[in-house]
């Protein structure tokens, strides 16, 4: 939730307005895992890529997946 909510507030601040396209899937409404802190919100920015947060083996990855918007 902090993540759209940079990104709408950093489109509304633009000088210059573009359409913004936005596709997420409604389940991530109300999933448990999908929350944010206030200090998320306060304090936080948008991140353009968001990196791997799980302890992974580089030599055990098969598939590298890459999504741009």
């Amino acid at each position: 939730p902090a993540q759209v909510y940079h990104m709408l507030r950093r489109q509304a601040l633009r000088g210059m307005r573009r359409p913004l396209v936005v596709m997420s899937p409604k389940s991530l409404l109300r999933h448990p895992l999908a929350i944010s802190s206030l200090d998320e919100l306060a304090n936080g920015t948008f991140l353009p890529a968001i990196g791997e947060i799980d302890d992974l083996d580089p030599k055990a990855v098969k598939r590298v997946v890459l999504c741009s918007g």
